[in-house]
C-alpha cells in the first residue's frame, strides 16, 4: 500500500509538471508572436495575393493572449489609389500557423475594424469586390463632387428624354443588355479582392465604420456600419448589424440585416436574408415620376444568390401620385429579378379606404396599379366640384414612367349627397379616362330620385378647353328634354 501511495504521488507531481512545462511553452510561444507581431505581417503582406496592391501599417502591438492590435492600416491599389483605410482594429491568428511559419487564408481567425472606410461593390451575379474610394468619401471633394451632381442630372435629363422614345419592349431589352455588359465588365476587371476558390474562416466585426456600394449603376453611401459576420466559406456566411445612415443614391434613415448565406455548393450559394430599409425615398431604388415620400421596405431574400427572390412587406404613411394623395399605405411585395409585384394593398385616400395590386418594371419604370376605393370623399377628390357625398370606385394607373406618360382610367359611383349644398341627388355614376392635362369623364347620369335623371355623354377637360356634351332629362315616363350650349369654352 505504501509504494502504492508512493507511486501515485510521484505521478501526481509528474503530471502537474508536465502541464506547467507546456503552459511555459505555450506562453513563450505567445511572448514570442507578441514581440514579432510586425515581422509576421510583413511576411504574411509580401506573400498574400488575395489582395492586389499594397498594405501597410503604422503601428501593430499583440499580446501574449494571441490578440494583434494594429493602428492606421491602409490598402492601396497599384495607382496609389485608396481602397481601405482602417484607422485602428485587431486580429487573432492562429498560433500554430504563425509559429510553424504556414501562413494561409485561414490563419486569421478574427478580425475587427473600428472606424474603417470601405469602398465596396457587387456585380449582378453578386460578386464582391473592392474598390478605389470615390469623391463622396472625401468631405475635401465637396466642390467636385457638386460638380459631379450637376454633371450626372444633365446626362439623366438627356437619358430620360431619350427613353420617352422607346417602346416598353425596347426599354426591357435595353435592361437586359445593360446589366448583361456590366456582368461582363466586372469579369474582365482586375479584381482588388480575389481569393481564388481558397477558403476563409474567420468572425468579422465592424464598428463604427463608413463606406460605399456600387450595385447595379447605383451607388449608396453607407453611415455608422455596426456589422458581424461569422464567415466559414466551406459552410456558410452569417451576418447580422445595423447602418443608421444612407446617402448617395438611397436616402435613408438606415438598414438592419439579419441571415446567411449556404455556401456547401461554391457554384451556387444560396441566401436567406431579411432585409428591413427605414425611411428611404423609393426614387433611389429606381422608381420614377420623382416619388419622394418615405417608404419603409421588408424583405426576406431567398434562393441562389445570384438570382435572389424576396418577400416582405411595403409602408409608407404618405404617398403622392399625381392628382391624389394616399395616407397609412401598406401592402405586401415580391421581388424578382427586375420585376416588383405588390399585393394586398390598402391606403387612405380621400377621406375613404383604397384597396389595390400592381406592378413595377425596374428596367422600363412602367407600372400599373389596380384599385377599388369605398367610401371615398368627392368633396377631396374634387375640391372645385360643390359636392357633398361618398364614392367608390375602380381604377387602374398605366403609367410609363413619367408623369407625362401616366394614365387614369376606371368608373363611379355616389351614394346620396348634395351639390351646392342645396341641390340633393340619390346617385352619381360614370367612368373617367384621363392623361397628361387631359381629362375625360363618360356616361355621367345623375339619380335624382322618384324616375328623375340627368345625364350627358362626355365631359372632358383639355389643356384648359372644357367641352361638355348636351344634358339629357329624363323622369319616370322617359325622355323628356336636353339642352346644351357652346361646345366648347
Amino acid at each position: 500500500m505504501l509504494r502504492l501511495a508512493v507511486r501515485q504521488r510521484n505521478f501526481i507531481r509528474g503530471l502537474i509538471a508536465a502541464v506547467f512545462l507546456a503552459a511555459i511553452l505555450v506562453f513563450a510561444d505567445l511572448f514570442v508572436l507578441s514581440r514579432s507581431a510586425a515581422l509576421i505581417f510583413n511576411h504574411a503582406m509580401a506573400d498574400q495575393t488575395m489582395l492586389r496592391g499594397t498594405v501597410t501599417v503604422e503601428k501593430l502591438r499583440a499580446n501574449i493572449l494571441g490578440e494583434v492590435r494594429f493602428e492606421n492600416l491602409e490598402w492601396k491599389d497599384a495607382g496609389g489609389g485608396t481602397i481601405l483605410f482602417v484607422p485602428r482594429g485587431s486580429f487573432r491568428a492562429r498560433p500554430y500557423d504563425v509559429l510553424t511559419g504556414n501562413l494561409k487564408s485561414t490563419t486569421i481567425q478574427e478580425l475587427t475594424l473600428d472606424g474603417a472606410v470601405l469602398s465596396m461593390a457587387l456585380d449582378d451575379d453578386m460578386q464582391f469586390d473592392f474598390l478605389r474610394h470615390s469623391p463622396e468619401l472625401d468631405a475635401a471633394e465637396e466642390a467636385a463632387l457638386k460638380e459631379k451632381e450637376r454633371a450626372e442630372k444633365e446626362r439623366a435629363k438627356d437619358k430620360n428624354a431619350r427613353r420617352e422614345d422607346l417602346t416598353e419592349a425596347e426599354l426591357k431589352a435595353l435592361g437586359e443588355k445593360v446589366r448583361a455588359e456590366r456582368t461582363q465588365a466586372m469579369h474582365e476587371h482586375l479584381r482588388n479582392f480575389d481569393r481564388e476558390g481558397r477558403k476563409l474562416r474567420l468572425k468579422l466585426d465592424l464598428t463604427n465604420c463608413r463606406g460605399e456600394l456600387f450595385y447595379r449603376r447605383c451607388h449608396y453611401l453607407l453611415q455608422g456600419m455596426e456589422i458581424h459576420a461569422d464567415i466559414n466559406t466551406a459552410e456558410a456566411v452569417a451576418i447580422k448589424g445595423t447602418i443608421v445612415g444612407l446617402g448617395g443614391t438611397m436616402r435613408g434613415n438606415g438598414m438592419t440585416i439579419n441571415g446567411a448565406v449556404d455556401m456547401r455548393e461554391p457554384a451556387t450559394p444560396v441566401a436567406d436574408l431579411s432585409v428591413l430599409v427605414s425611411e428611404v425615398d423609393p426614387s433611389s431604388l429606381g422608381f420614377g415620376m420623382n416619388i419622394r415620400d418615405k417608404m419603409t421596405l421588408s424583405v426576406r431574400f431567398t434562393g441562389p444568390l445570384a438570382a435572389m427572390e424576396g418577400a416582405g412587406t411595403v409602408r409608407l404613411r404618405d404617398l403622392h401620385i399625381p392628382g391624389i394623395a394616399f395616407k397609412n399605405v401598406e401592402g405586401m411585395v415580391h421581388w424578382r429579378d427586375a420585376r416588383l409585384d405588390f399585393t394586398d394593398v390598402t391606403a387612405d385616400v380621400f377621406g375613404g379606404r383604397l384597396y389595390a395590386y400592381g406592378d413595377y418594371d425596374l428596367d422600363t419604370r412602367y407600372w400599373h396599379l389596380y384599385g377599388h376605393g369605398e367610401g371615398l370623399e368627392a368633396a377631396e377628390g374634387f375640391p372645385n366640384g360643390y359636392l357633398d357625398c361618398k364614392v367608390d370606385l375602380d381604377l387602374v394607373i398605366r403609367s410609363a414612367g413619367s408623369t407625362q406618360r401616366t394614365e387614369y382610367s376606371g368608373s363611379f359611383r355616389s351614394g346620396a349627397g348634395t351639390y351646392r349644398w342645396v341641390l340633393p341627388f340619390v346617385s352619381l355614376s360614370g367612368t373617367f379616362d384621363s392623361a397628361w392635362r387631359d381629362l375625360r369623364f363618360g356616361d355621367l347620369e345623375i339619380d335624382f330620385g322618384d324616375g328623375y335623371r340627368a345625364r350627358a355623354a362626355t365631359f372632358r377637360r383639355k389643356d384648359g378647353e372644357v367641352t361638355l356634351a348636351p344634358i339629357e332629362l329624363y323622369d319616370a315616363e322617359g325622355k323628356r328634354s336636353a339642352f346644351g350650349w357652346k361646345e366648347k369654352w
